[in-house]
């Protein structure tokens, strides 16, 4: 009997080194998981970290680029500003002979009609 229940104690024995063998390889299988996923990540990681800096550099030369369209559009505009008082000033100033001609012109013909009409 005694050897009966020594039997059955081994038997046990195997099954529970068994299931820690099972477990084992369990948590080493966990164990590379882990390991390849830290791995990927890392990469990941990296990646986006990359991406981040080329956007920040991106959004610099954007911002940058902006700054030189606004003193550009700035510089235009007054230039523009300028040749259009230029032309609004020398206009004025031929309008105003103009006027003046005519209303010489005008006078001295009004003075004629009234002298004619006046005799």
């Amino acid at each position: 009997m005694e050897s009966k229940k020594f039997l059955e104690s081994l038997e046990r024995m195997k099954k529970v080194l068994s299931e820690i063998e099972s477990a084992k390889e369990q948590v080493e299988q966990t164990v590379n998981s882990y390991g390849a996923l830290q791995s990927d990540l890392l990469g990941y990681t990296q990646a986006l970290n990359s991406v981040d800096i080329s956007l920040q550099n991106l959004l610099s030369v954007l911002n940058s680029q902006i700054e030189n369209l606004t003193a550009n559009y700035a510089v235009s505009i007054n230039s523009m500003k300028s040749a259009s008082d230029l032309l609004v000033a020398a206009n004025k100033e031929a309008l105003e002979k103009i006027f003046s001609d005519f209303k010489l012109k005008t006078a001295d013909a009004i003075k004629d009609f009234n002298d004619k009409n006046d005799s």
